[in-house]
């Protein structure tokens, strides 16, 4: 099982990233966590974290698991990152396509490295 866990962005480990997948570079990014936010933020958010996984010398697609086949196609891929953003639409979209059980599924067979991002919400009152 291999996984890369992050509280924001990339984090400052990039290199154990880059450890993890080795020569394995195609990477799906999956910014599903976005789908509630105005399309420009949305399309901004999506950008951004290829450009910041291509920096590091990754092979980035973005994969929009509302596409159909999307979750099917997952498997072609060495790594899959997803982006933070609303942790409740971003599990709608994994239990709707079925990605949660493609993605745990994967994850055990050793066939990817995953990784996650969570940015830390600011809510009123806390």
């Amino acid at each position: 099982m291999r996984l890369y866990l992050s509280s924001f962005r990339l984090g400052s480990h990039s290199d154990r990233l880059l450890s993890l997948t080795g020569a394995a570079r195609r990477t799906a990014v999956v910014c599903n966590a976005l789908d509630a936010e105005p399309r420009s933020v949305r399309v901004a958010g999506v950008e951004r974290e290829l450009g910041e996984l291509r920096s590091i010398g990754l092979d980035t697609q973005a994969v929009d698991l509302r596409q159909p086949m999307a979750v099917q196609r997952l498997e072609g891929y060495d790594f899959v990152w997803v982006r933070g953003g609303n942790t409740f639409v971003l599990r709608r979209i994994l239990a709707d396509s079925g990605a949660d059980l493609v993605l745990v599924d994967l994850i055990h067979r050793g066939g990817l490295v995953y990784g996650r991002v969570q940015r830390r919400c600011m809510c009123a009152g806390t």
